[in-house]
């Protein structure tokens, strides 16, 4: 363990390793959220609008006003790989905890809207 070549947080380790950590937490704010946004904005009703019309019975109209699945086992992960890389890394990179907290926001408003919406 340790042997990379880094010992302790130095200068040029902001600019390397400092650098590549903060833009990958600044992508991970995003990225998690396209896959359930584009299934509940676009996909669904979509679905709804073309499907509606030739549904046969009301269990088959039921099941197009379902909302998307909700998969914690995908979830998850995400939010505690950002929770922990986060504590581990906000003492030398700060700028970590706006991140995590833009991406907590996000994850909370759009799990809501979804499981909520119909």
């Amino acid at each position: 363990m340790s042997a990379g070549k880094y010992t302790d947080i130095e200068r040029e380790w902001y600019s390397v390793v400092g650098a590549a950590l903060s833009l990958t937490m600044c992508l991970n704010v995003i990225s998690p959220h396209a896959a359930p946004l584009i299934t509940g904005a676009v996909v669904m009703p979509l679905k709804r609008m073309l499907q509606a019309k030739s549904a046969a019975t009301q269990h088959t109209l039921n099941q197009l006003y379902r909302g998307p699945e909700f998969e914690l086992h995908v979830r998850y992960p995400v939010i505690l790989n950002t929770c922990v890389t986060t504590l581990v890394y906000c003492g030398g990179l700060p700028v970590l905890i706006p991140f995590a907290f833009v991406f907590c926001a996000i994850c909370y408003a759009l799990d809501k809207a979804l499981h909520f919406s119909v």
